[in-house]
């Protein structure tokens, strides 16, 4: 008798079900343990390494390692501080071409805000929590702000030392804040943001909410949907920013390794959780960058299928007729996994401009792909 393997969608559902019962039972050891003791500081001080878990794709076998030196500064609430300077090189990119990028068009992250200042103003947000759903139960037990100069880069990592301490620990973030024009993050939006509301409110303290906000994992899959199939900050350092992760903690241990911290000071995997949060702020600046470089000037057909998605959603709509004219003509070279829908959307918005002829083009190439046969030749009787 043969057993059909699990299907791949079933698989993935048990590994989330499995991760979320291994947060919720690191959140109910933080609210239940009687071992819990009010740490101060952390045990360890003075100059801290950090060993980001990255290597170069073009030597994956190399071992690259990144160390980050920082500081421990002694506050009501542990701060690691590290400052890197605008020769810092990630994926072949120095942090000098993120901050002119970021200087020159930083604002249109906004939407133009003119109250984002260029740069200068931006606060790279990044957060460490103990579960993933928002209230009452769940702490947000690191936070760390990264803030780009003229002179380099600058991460702040605020770490929450033990439950008791939290009001001290968010008034220093909010401090951190003040001088702030708006925040970048990276799903934080929908998960980020609402944390640190949910305890700033526990704690009677008010959250600025009147920074501007750009959550750049949106932003992000807009303009490179079609280019690959996930698009999780791990999968744009890989594909977009040209390094990938070895031996990175993974989020379901994070929040254990706080528990270790709390309850027995043990403070290996903790570092590890530091270090994943530096690599997630500093890619954050990194893509930005990136982003802002291929929205205007897009390499690849399938970029060039999401910049003219973008250009429409500005307004700019003869920006996005060149962006789904170069998209068409190199409609080739588009990923596999994607062509269908990227070339039905590209015959619509095409015919909707009066491309005729291009528009006729995709839906004839489109009779050939499975599930859309019957739809272009709909359309090919409309145009």
């Amino acid at each position: 008798m043969s057993v059909s393997p699990p299907r791949p969608e079933l698989t993935a559902a048990r590994a989330l079900q499995r991760r979320l019962e291994r947060l919720q039972a690191c959140e109910s050891r933080v609210l239940e343990s009687g071992e819990l003791r009010p740490t101060a500081y952390p045990p360890i001080d003075g100059v801290e390494n950090l060993r980001l878990a990255g290597v170069m794709p073009s030597c994956p076998e190399a071992g690259t390692e990144t160390f980050l030196q920082g500081h421990w500064l002694r506050r009501p609430t542990p701060c690691l501080r590290l400052e890197l300077g605008l020769d810092f090189e990630l994926g072949g990119r120095r942090l000098g071409e993120v901050w002119q990028r970021l200087q020159s068009q930083g604002s249109s992250l906004f939407a133009d805000d003119e109250s984002v200042e260029p740069a200068d103003g931006l606060v790279f947000l990044d957060t460490e929590t103990t579960g993933l759903h928002v209230g009452m139960g769940t702490y947000v037990y690191l936070t760390g702000l990264g803030r780009l100069t003229g002179q380099g880069f600058v991460l702040e990592q605020f770490l929450l030392p033990s439950p008791a301490k939290e009001s001290s620990y968010l008034s220093e973030i909010a401090e951190a804040l003040q001088q702030a024009s708006g925040l970048v993050s990276f799903h934080g939006r929908g998960f980020d943001l609402p944390q640190l509301r949910a305890r700033f409110q526990a704690q009677r303290q008010v959250w600025p909410e009147q920074l501007p906000h750009c959550d750049l994992a949106l932003l992000s899959r807009g303009l490179w949907k079609a280019s690959f199939e996930r698009h999780r900050l791990k999968d744009y350092e890989r594909h977009v920013l040209g390094y990938q992760r070895r031996d990175d903690i993974e989020g379901a241990e994070c929040p254990q390794a706080w528990v270790d911290f709390l309850t027995r000071g043990v403070c290996h995997d903790l570092r590890r959780v530091l270090a994943h949060n530096a690599l997630d702020i500093l890619s954050l600046a990194f893509l930005s960058a990136v982003f802002l470089q291929r929205r205007e000037q897009p390499e690849t057909a399938a970029e060039c299928f999401g910049a003219g998605r973008l250009a429409l959603s500005r307004g700019a709509v003869e920006t996005a007729r060149h962006h789904w004219l170069c998209a068409a003509r190199r409609r080739a070279a588009l990923p596999q996994h994607h062509r269908g829908p990227s070339l039905w959307r590209l015959a619509q918005e095409l015919g909707r401009l009066g491309e005729s002829a291009h528009a006729r083009s995709l839906l004839h190439e489109l009779l050939e792909v499975d599930g859309f046969a019957e739809a272009a030749r709909h359309a090919l009787e409309e145009l």
